[in-house]
């Protein structure tokens, strides 16, 4: 209550644009630049990562906890997180082209980096950074920044904070690449580079133009349970399927069909209500959040 008070008399006392200055840090709209909602930048720089690497289990809370390890995934993870939310914005679209730029990122990350994506049978991977790394970072903490009087479809950075953005994003990539090379003694074929950087760029223009209204477009399923649902079914068909088929082609065919029809189901129906969006994200991360719980605090 003391605080508040000292809020309004500082308030009363300031010129217009101090006053403005003070109410945007308390509504969590600090700058680092102009134009840029540090709050929710934080948050999903941390949250992206924090999805994907460590309530997934993919890393132990001691090793993403390391420094080296956690400099490097916030780095790559919440500036690819923050770049693809910013392009969506920028280019006015909604979450089908997300999920695609999504895909692009998983191609950069498992393909241009890790050379995963080369593996038989670990393509599924790049779908995987698409929901995980990229789409559920991003609208939750798009809901969360809405309770600060941030709009959904608002800029977090401004141009200069784009850049530095990208400047981290590309420079994390080739320390990446650095230290892939030491690890295993050579470079890459040039092929999985160029083959990379080529699917990423087709990924990326596909999403650029799409129809402005091919998302978000005001139709809304009314009970919540179908989004659960739709949410449940897919992660369970991402990571039961492939043990449950022998063969690699049948398994990716069939999970790349389910993308896209979640894809489909994103660009039909009204993600705009909060209720509508934690319902499909928990139905997506049930299989993360259960195991996570029952290993890290049960035993």
């Amino acid at each position: 209550m003391q605080i508040m008070r000292i809020y309004v008399v500082v308030l009363r006392h300031a010129r217009a644009d101090e006053a403005e200055a003070i109410r945007s840090l308390c509504e969590g709209k600090i700058c680092l630049f102009e134009g840029m909602k540090l709050v929710p930048v934080i948050l999903l720089v941390l949250g992206s990562p924090v999805i994907a690497e460590l309530l997934s289990g993919n890393m132990s809370l001691d090793v993403f906890f390391s420094p080296l390890y956690f400099i490097f995934l916030t780095a790559l993870y919440g500036s690819g997180a923050l770049l693809l939310r910013e392009l969506k914005v920028r280019w006015n679209k909604g979450t089908a082209c997300l999920l695609l730029l999504g895909l692009a990122y998983g191609v950069i990350e498992e393909g241009i980096i890790f050379s995963i994506f080369f593996v038989e049978g670990k393509q599924l991977t790049v779908v995987y950074h698409a929901i995980f790394s990229i789409t559920i970072p991003v609208l939750l903490v798009e809901m969360l920044a809405e309770h600060l009087s941030i709009e959904e479809n608002e800029r977090w950075l401004d141009n200069l904070g784009f850049g530095v953005c990208a400047t981290i994003f590309i420079g994390t990539v080739i320390i990446g690449i650095m230290f892939r090379v030491i690890e295993i003694g050579e470079p890459k074929p040039f092929f999985q580079y160029a083959v990379s950087i080529i699917l990423a760029s087709i990924l990326i223009l596909i999403a650029h133009v799409l129809p402005s209204g091919i998302a978000d477009n005001g139709k809304l399923i009314g009970n919540t349970v179908y989004f659960f649902i739709i949410g449940l079914i897919w992660s369970a068909i991402f990571f039961i399927l492939p043990d449950l088929i022998n063969s690699t082609i049948l398994s990716m065919l069939i999970q790349f069909l389910w993308i896209g029809f979640l894809a489909f189901f994103l660009s039909h129906y009204d993600l705009n209500d909060d209720a509508h969006r934690l319902s499909l994200i928990a139905g997506l991360l049930i299989f993360f959040v259960v195991p996570f719980f029952i290993h890290n605090f049960l035993y």
